[in-house]
């Protein structure tokens, strides 16, 4: 009756397609999560900057000039929906992250002095992974 809700099962209960991300982890979905709210919020906010700016006449612009305050309050109206794409993608990249970075052993406990050395060791475990595919 429900074949999305059978495939989310099977996809959650058995082991991960690839050997070097850990898709079974709680970590990248909570991630995965947060991006989807992140990009439905910038696509509201960003609907809410056309409807505000369908609306606004000279003299709105011209009100906008005298006071300070009503002027960063539009600027940070307009820059709301793209902070919120930097905030999906950067979510994104942490799930990406997480997920790649469960099988590593070097870089488990997520240490400062090793999130430095985090960009090499995924570009190194993805062409190692996929070399060893071929």
């Amino acid at each position: 009756m429900y074949p999305w809700y059978t495939h989310s099962v099977a996809f959650l209960t058995t082991t991960p397609p690839t050997p070097y991300a850990a898709w079974d982890k709680e970590f990248p979905y909570a991630f995965i999560a947060c991006a989807s709210g992140s990009v439905i919020l910038s696509a509201a906010s960003g609907l809410g900057l056309i409807m505000y700016l369908g609306v606004m006449t000279h003299q709105s612009v011209m009100r906008l000039k005298g006071n300070v305050l009503k002027r960063w309050a539009a600027v940070v109206l307009m820059t709301i929906p793209t902070l919120f794409l930097f905030i999906t993608a950067g979510c994104a990249f942490l799930a990406w992250l997480g997920a790649v970075c469960a099988h590593c052993d070097a870089v488990s406990d997520y240490s400062h002095a090793l999130l430095v050395l985090l960009p090499y060791h995924n570009a190194h475990l993805v062409v190692s992974g996929y070399l060893a595919l071929e």
